[in-house]
């Protein structure tokens, strides 16, 4: 069999693409994926050390992924699943204070009597758009709320409320701002979350998924994609620079583009002026992640993930500690920034590292554990997850409906097509993969 030739070839080997890969794959489709990077994931990586395996991207799977739990239990993963805690802290005076889950959050001194009792103002829009707030189907006009968050707290829970609440959780969960955040994709995950009961990670890792996915595909790692040409005949000519650096040639009757949105927009000129516009309004937040360990008989005491209220340490998202299987501390933990950290001019990551860790210390007090700490990992993702602002989900509505009426085999893949996290990404896949399976069909009856 020619391997340059291919019913489908998916561009980008993260959660989505291998996804994608792996529906058509199922259908009997010969599917080739290309992978720019020297690894396959994207944003699911897992880094592992001796105290087990450190997240320094997605980091969780809640039980509402659907879509991604079936995608588990279809490559036999799903006993690998394990309940991490929900629990979530805020620093408020120096002090970490429990604000999820939701009872926790009334036993704990984060909100006053006052502002707890005004925080129950929001139940009113989420009531009332209660049927529309579904967190799978978010790229529908009719449901969309066009307001930004910002104002919908303000209005109905009050500042303290946006401040040391919604905020720190956009940030920790999201590395996004209030202002820039759909209020109606905040109370669809503020519903999920409510309605959920369980979140889970992957034994031996979050990558485990697309590392199982990537088994039973012909992935191409390091190969970069320069460009898609479609032929006369209507399928794809793709130029492609392989690991080695030499040209190669692959032809695709469809192609997949999970990549992300600028990088999708640049790899061909084919590309529907309509798709261009939807694919150049793609903003995303940024996060760099410093894995550090403890010195030798300390460990990171912190029970849960630590969230920062913007006014409190600008730029600072969350301390994330590990925690091993048993429940134990551990050397480890992790200190996530956002856009909004100042960064010294020229500094490295490395440097950013320590610069990150005293800016830390000193917002706790300087406890020994946290000033003894070294760096080990550092993760930067200059695109970490895509804005859902105000206007967000009637561009996506606008996008999706032109796409499923448009004479082109490509399909685009992620998750700023559908949600922003690895439920969004593999059910965006999903559709991809059944709109070339039946693009594909009817070429053959034709």
């Amino acid at each position: 069999m020619d391997d340059s030739i291919a019913d489908c070839l998916v561009i980008g080997a993260g959660i989505a693409g291998l996804t994608a890969a792996h529906q058509l794959q199922k259908s009997g489709f010969r599917v080739v994926v290309t992978e720019r990077s020297d690894y396959v994931g994207g944003r699911l990586r897992t880094v592992h050390l001796k105290e087990g395996a450190v997240e320094v991207g997605g980091a969780f799977i809640s039980d509402f992924y659907a879509a991604t739990l079936d995608l588990l239990t279809q490559v036999e993963l799903e006993k690998s699943l394990f309940t991490r805690p929900q629990t979530a802290f805020v620093l408020r005076n120096r002090q970490s204070m429990p604000s999820w889950p939701a009872g926790e959050l009334v036993r704990s001194p984060l909100l006053t009597v006052g502002q707890k009792i005004r925080l129950l103002g929001l139940l009113v829009p989420l009531a009332r758009h209660w049927r529309a707030l579904d967190i799978a189907q978010l790229g529908l006009r009719a449901q969309a709320l066009a307001t930004p968050a910002d104002v919908l707290v303000g209005k109905w829970a009050g500042r303290a409320a946006g401040e040391c609440f919604f905020g720190p959780l956009l940030q920790g969960l999201l590395y996004w701002r209030l202002p820039e955040t759909s209020a109606h994709v905040m109370l669809a995950i503020l519903k999920a979350f409510l309605r959920g009961k369980a979140t889970y990670r992957l034994r031996n890792g979050m990558a485990e998924l697309p590392a199982r996915l990537a088994l039973e595909a012909d992935v191409r790692v390091g190969w970069d994609v320069r460009g898609i040409e479609r032929n006369k005949s209507g399928q794809y000519d793709v130029q492609a620079m392989d690991s080695t650096g030499a040209s190669r040639a692959l032809h695709a009757r469809s192609v997949v583009v999970a990549t992300r949105a600028g990088a999708a927009m640049s790899l061909t000129e084919s590309i529907a002026p309509w798709a261009v516009a939807f694919l150049q309004s793609v903003e995303y937040s940024r996060s760099t992640t410093f894995t550090f360990r403890t010195a030798p008989g300390e460990t990171c005491p912190l029970p849960g993930p630590l969230l920062f209220p913007s006014s409190t340490l600008p730029g600072v998202s969350s301390i994330n500690p590990l925690v091993s299987d048993d429940g134990q501390p551990t050397r480890i933990f992790g200190i996530s920034i956002n856009a909004d950290y100042r960064r010294p001019a020229g500094a490295g990551l490395d440097a950013l590292a320590m610069n990150v860790l005293r800016v830390v210390c000193l917002s706790l007090g300087s406890p020994w554990w946290l000033t003894s700490a070294k760096p080990v990992h550092v993760q930067d993702w200059p695109e970490a997850l895509p804005k859902f602002d105000s206007g967000y989900l009637a561009r996506l509505h606008d996008f999706r409906t032109a796409m499923a009426s448009a004479d082109t085999p490509v399909a685009f893949a992620g998750d700023y097509l559908d949600a922003p996290y690895i439920d969004g990404a593999v059910r965006s896949a999903t559709k991809a993969a059944d709109l070339v399976r039946s693009r594909l069909a009817g070429d053959a009856d034709a």
